[in-house]
């Protein structure tokens, strides 16, 4: 009997669906497309092209969050990614400071030391923070590898990885642009431009280029000038070759020239004496009890922790970045299940600074 009252209810159901979808066809043709799916995020943790739900590790793919006018460049990714934080060095021309699970760089100031967390662009590892802070405008996906990732990547990489790739050249023309005007005479620009293809099915382009300035936000009372100064060039061009089905190579020449000053006033320590509480940890710096140039010189005491809102220092913190870079990526399909590839790189890096804090 409770077999029979099951299969009675189970036609009453299919009785009344049945009916329903006669009557209003259209509210079904609806409902089927508005059917919803996860779309599939293509990585490359692992030196090949796979699924981001099928790699072992513990990664995280931003593609789609990278469109957001509001991400402009990686130190906008926080919060995207778990127990990662990635932050800007001023004492550096656009020096990162990354944390994953803990574990930073002992010194973000020194090239002597290598950081244990590694940036890479396109394959191509970044040897020094300097430079590190990336511009979003020409980001396909970033990739945040948490945990020791030696195997597949090599040494520093004890923390993790912040695997950067960026566009493609298209086969269709077509062109992104960007302008950015605000506050202290802020101009930015920036612009992807693709040729389409150069040989039919064979040579395609891309160039791209990005361009930031600013006058700075702070009075340097001393010298009569704003601080820090915003000079920024990026600019390059991307080939991709085709010949046929089975090989691919993109060639990448680029620029970076980065005139910007540093930040420098932010990590000023001459406080006075009570200002700053003792620290709860023996391995950070005691600045409770004052700074010795702030003996030596009352006058330029700090006696709050508030950031003031002039700067009064000598010099004008100034420092440059010229680096020269050129990337192959080249890949060959031996069988349906083999494929070689190839990252040959050389990057040109001359940094300049004066940090006077």
């Amino acid at each position: 009997m409770v077999f029979a009252d099951q299969r009675s209810r189970w036609g009453m159901v299919g009785s009344i669906l049945l009916v329903s979808s006669v009557a209003m066809p259209s509210l079904a043709e609806e409902e089927s497309k508005r059917s919803y799916s996860l779309e599939e995020v293509v990585v490359t943790a692992r030196k090949i092209e796979e699924s981001s739900q099928e790699v072992p590790v513990a990664i995280t793919a931003i593609t789609k969050e990278l469109q957001q006018s509001s991400i402009r460049d990686i130190t906008d990714l926080n919060g995207f990614a778990p127990n990662v934080a990635i932050d800007e060095n001023g004492s550096r021309s656009n020096g990162a400071v990354i944390n994953i699970r803990g574990i930073s760089p002992t010194r973000s100031d020194d090239n002597s030391f290598d950081a244990p967390i590694a940036v890479m662009i396109d394959g191509v590892y970044l040897g020094s923070l300097a430079g590190q802070i990336l511009e979003n405008f020409d980001l396909e996906r970033v990739e945040v590898l948490r945990g020791p990732q030696g195997t597949l990547f090599g040494k520093n990489t004890v923390g993790g990885v912040v695997n950067v790739i960026r566009s493609r050249p298209t086969d269709e023309a077509g062109a992104r642009l960007k302008a950015t005007f605000g506050q202290n005479k802020q101009q930015e620009f920036r612009a992807v431009v693709n040729t389409g293809f150069l040989i039919e099915d064979k040579l395609s382009a891309k160039l791209f280029m990005t361009t930031m300035r600013d006058d700075g936000y702070m009075d340097n009372i001393t010298t009569g000038t704003r601080i820090p100064q915003k000079n920024y060039n990026n600019y390059g061009v991307t080939f991709q070759a085709t010949p046929n089905d089975r090989f691919e190579a993109r060639l990448t020449l680029e620029k970076y020239v980065d005139d910007s000053e540093l930040n420098a006033y932010q990590t000023n320590y001459n406080f006075a004496p009570g200002i700053v509480a003792a620290p709860v940890d023996a391995r950070e710096t005691p600045l409770s009890l004052g700074s010795t140039n702030c003996a030596l010189y009352p006058f330029s005491c700090r006696t709050s922790e508030d950031r003031p809102s002039t700067a009064e220092h000598d010099t004008l913190n100034a420092a440059s970045l010229d680096t020269t870079a050129i990337t192959l990526n080249a890949s060959f399909e031996l069988t349906d299940n083999l494929t070689l590839r190839s990252v040959t790189a050389s990057r040109d890096m001359d940094e300049y600074r004066i940090y006077d804090f």
